[in-house]
């Protein structure tokens, strides 16, 4: 199952579902809640009848097994664990019963608040925030899904935009403005045309392409919607200015 945080300590469970008695003893004692002699060892002599008892009902091996060698000590079946839990102290026997009961039923929240484990509770802040910033990007591949045309740029505001909050930090950095953009109602003034006039002159000649330019998300003329816009980057103006120089000059 793996680890049980008890009072920002960590209680071993075994491959087997087991808990080292040994454990939970440390933190007990650590917390004021049991005294060095509440050790395992004097438990498991005082409740001989109790662990015989349990190891009658039992399907599988022993109820109690020592384990020599890597995690190395005393580990019980739950329902022994509990029972030394309260041997211990029924106040401690709460506590950890509520922070088992929580954790096999998935719990994770739950269980990191009964465990009053400052490190626990920081790595569940540090979960929930991975998990947001998932999220996060996962929509902005939607949107970029919805707007294919959009630039690197332009792609990586969006990533910037909802990712940075999440992670309370740039960890996204907003691209940097090197080259003027134009818009086709900009660039149609400057060259003294409308900008359908434009549009068709650039469709017809592919222009709409990374050399010249990039689309970019913009607001709507009409709604407040943000929508796909093309921009002309400098040498977009210049090719544009020459074609049409050309045409005017026929």
């Amino acid at each position: 199952m793996g680890k049980l945080i008890i009072a920002d300590s960590e209680v071993t469970i075994n491959k087997d579902g087991m808990y080292c008695l040994n454990d939970l003893h440390r933190i007990a004692v650590a917390n004021g809640q049991a005294t060095e002699s509440q050790r395992p060892s004097v438990f498991v002599a005082s409740q001989k009848d109790f662990i015989d008892a349990v190891n009658s009902e039992a399907v599988t091996d022993a109820s109690v097994k020592t384990v020599k060698g890597g995690k190395s000590g005393t580990y019980a079946v739950e329902l022994v664990a509990m029972k030394y839990a309260g041997w211990i102290n029924p106040r401690y026997e709460v506590q950890v019963y509520k922070a088992v009961q929580a954790l096999k039923h998935g719990d994770i929240e739950k269980a990191v608040e009964l465990s009053g484990s400052k490190k626990a509770a920081t790595a569940l802040d540090d979960m929930r925030k991975a998990k947001a910033i998932e999220m996060q990007l996962s929509n902005a591949q939607k949107i970029y899904e919805l707007l294919p045309h959009l630039g690197d740029s332009s792609r990586q505001v969006i990533a910037a935009t909802l990712v940075n909050p999440v992670a309370g930090q740039d960890v996204i950095p907003l691209p940097k403005v090197e080259n003027k953009l134009y818009t086709t109602t900009e660039l149609a003034k400057e060259l003294e045309m409308t900008g359908a006039m434009l549009g068709r002159i650039a469709n017809m000649h592919g222009m709409k392409s990374e050399s010249y330019g990039e689309y970019r998300l913009s607001k709507s003329q009409h709604s407040d919607k943000q929508v796909e816009q093309w921009f002309w980057n400098e040498a977009g103006r210049i090719a544009m200015r020459d074609i049409v120089d050309r045409q005017r000059s026929c």
